[in-house]
């Protein structure tokens, strides 16, 4: 008897080899319908080659979506859901030495792809600044949104449950997202000790007059440079490789202004994930259409300027936030055809980061500056500041816009070496 596997695989190529027949579907339609697909494992992004791997090894035929992989047992499915099936890695003749030193291109089996991503942060980095980090975003809902929601806001969001895992399910570096089914909101510990990092960064470049536009840059690099190409093996932290010096923080001003990008951006990024468990808003892998997840995320944005204006919190870290998002996720520039782009936002983009958003995000603060600002010791000062944050993130909005620049950006920031990203003056 064939093994449920080998059936699965036979009626895969049963139903092709049909589709070939009637031609309804060619070689070049196969490879370009992978082409199309953005699927995730681990938070990992497939090639068109790994899918079809995937394929192979799984029995089925896969669409765009996000997906989890199991290597002890070999099982998957789609993220936050029950196991699928099994992959069936003995297929492949390779040993899992051997391919783990094999060129991505010779791979095929799914696990040794997910080997290529080098965390950021050592494990025992990020379990050491958990406690931390988690009791300040705790501190944030407990002491700062609990006490301002009103009575439906409650009722809407009673039992949600903030949950630190070190790193994301979806993605490496940013990767903050809420189940609104389970009430859960995810906020991992690598994440959060990036925009930490940043946090610092940005305050010291900006104190000493210095442009900020290499933080652009870092960011880019960190997106297409593989971990090898670097002098140790794996992607530089964002303090050293942005030059930042060892006591930046000593110096007060830097301190503080760190403090205010960091608490800000995760009371936005907190509030903003709070929006989608309030909405209900159902998960992406779900049959949500693009325009649906364009309006999913201006609402949670909606309830995240809302939450902050009424904490009189200036939303600063959500540029920063915004500014990281831009050049990390993919963008116009990463795909050849406006077609497989729409693809994308369409199929894989979970977050849509659009220019309409950012530019309606923008307008809103403009509109309610004074509230932000209103607990400031000079509250003219304060009500520019929003008025310069609202103008940071239009600017990020013509950033979404400008392919060429995109491209430019690609193209410098994957042959450039870290000097690069030594402080220079505005």
């Amino acid at each position: 008897m064939l093994g449920q596997g080998e059936s699965k695989m036979q009626k895969l190529i049963s139903v092709l080899i049909a589709l070939l027949l009637w031609g309804l579907l060619s070689v070049a339609a196969v490879f370009a319908y992978h082409d199309s697909l953005y699927v995730t494992v681990n938070g990992v992004r497939l090639r068109s080659e790994q899918i079809r791997a995937f394929e192979q090894q799984a029995g089925v035929i896969m669409r765009s979506g996000h997906y989890w992989y199991d290597p002890g047992t070999e099982q998957w499915g789609i993220r936050n859901g029950p196991a699928l099936g099994r992959l069936h890695a003995a297929q492949t003749q390779q040993t899992a030495e051997s391919r783990r030193h094999a060129p991505m291109s010779h791979r095929t089996s799914l696990a040794p792809a997910l080997e290529d991503e080098v965390p950021l942060y050592d494990k025992e980095k990020l379990a050491k600044e958990k406690s931390r980090l988690q009791m300040r975003v705790q501190q944030i809902w407990t002491q700062a949104f609990l006490p301002i929601l009103t009575a439906e806001e409650k009722r809407r969001l009673e039992g949600v449950q903030l949950q630190f895992p070190l790193v994301g399910s979806e993605n490496p570096l940013i990767d903050f997202h809420a189940d609104s089914e389970k009430k859960t909101v995810d906020l991992p510990v690598v994440s959060l000790l990036f925009f930490e990092d940043l946090s610092t960064a940005y305050a010291w470049l900006w104190s000493n007059n210095y442009s900020l536009s290499t933080i652009d840059e870092y960011v880019a690099m960190l997106k297409y440079r593989k971990a090898s190409s670097f002098p140790d093996g794996r992607h530089p932290l964002p303090l050293p490789a942005l030059h930042i010096p060892d006591q930046a923080l000593a110096d007060s001003r830097v301190d503080g202004l760190s403090l205010r990008f960091r608490n800000s951006a995760f009371a936005f990024i907190l509030a903003h994930e709070l929006g989608h468990v309030y909405w209900r808003h159902p998960p992406f892998y779900t049959d949500v259409t693009l325009q649906q997840a364009k309006d999913h995320e201006t609402q949670a944005d909606d309830f995240a300027l809302d939450l902050l204006r009424r904490t009189a919190t200036i939303p600063m870290g959500a540029t920063l936030f915004f500014q990281a998002s831009a050049y990390w996720f993919p963008n116009r520039g990463d795909y050849a055809t406006q077609q497989k782009w729409y693809t994308y936002l369409k199929e894989g983009a979970t977050h849509p980061l659009t220019a309409e958003r950012l530019r309606l995000l923008a307008r809103r603060m403009d509109a309610a500056a004074a509230d932000f600002s209103r607990h400031e010791q000079n509250q003219r000062f304060g009500i520019e500041a929003v008025h310069f944050i609202a103008r940071g993130i239009a600017q990020i909005a013509t950033v979404l816009e400008d392919t060429e620049l995109q491209r430019f950006m690609a193209k410098k920031t994957a042959q450039a070496d870290l000097d690069s990203l030594r402080p220079r003056r505005q």
